[in-house]
């Protein structure tokens, strides 16, 4: 008799997919388990990671340390670092320089500042920081970027 057959059509999908089998009707799934205890584990809570986003947007331009966000939220630094990378897909540090960057880009498009001054506004440490990072993120540096901001502006008027 085919494998498929006595395991039943749940176990056979999670078999050739490589993941738990998911469940059935009702609250257990086909190993007898509740669903709750099939999801994952891990990440911040909804509020938590709201709270964290807030703190960490707040001070861009200080750049607080992790250890002092994770602190400030009751959870240790480590603990804090890991559950936010899997929340968010990066590690604070790393998300707050994504988050530095779309400001920038938002100064960059709507103001005449200079890059130095943007760079420091967004928390980088000089102008050769922000295009350091700039180009790392988004494959151009900051002038060629406002040079197509610009060039979009002025075709869509």
């Amino acid at each position: 008799m085919p494998r498929d057959a006595v395991a039943g059509p749940c176990v056979a999908e999670a078999f050739h997919q490589n993941r738990p089998p998911r469940p059935q009707s009702g609250s257990e799934g086909a190993a007898g388990l509740k669903a709750t205890s099939l999801r994952g584990r891990g990440g911040l809570a909804p509020h938590v990671l709201r709270r964290a986003q807030a703190v960490l947007l707040a001070n861009l331009e200080t750049g607080r340390a992790s250890r002092a966000i994770a602190r400030e939220l009751g959870l240790s630094p480590d603990h804090f670092t890991r559950a936010f990378r899997e929340a968010v897909g990066l590690p604070p540090h790393q998300w707050r320089i994504s988050a530095r960057i779309e400001t920038a880009k938002t100064l960059i498009a709507t103001g005449s500042s200079s890059l130095a001054e943007i760079a420091v506004a967004c928390g980088f440490s000089d102008q050769a920081h922000l295009t350091r990072m700039f180009k790392r993120e988004e494959g151009v540096s900051p002038a060629a970027w406002r040079r197509r901001s610009a060039a979009l502006k002025t075709e869509i008027s």
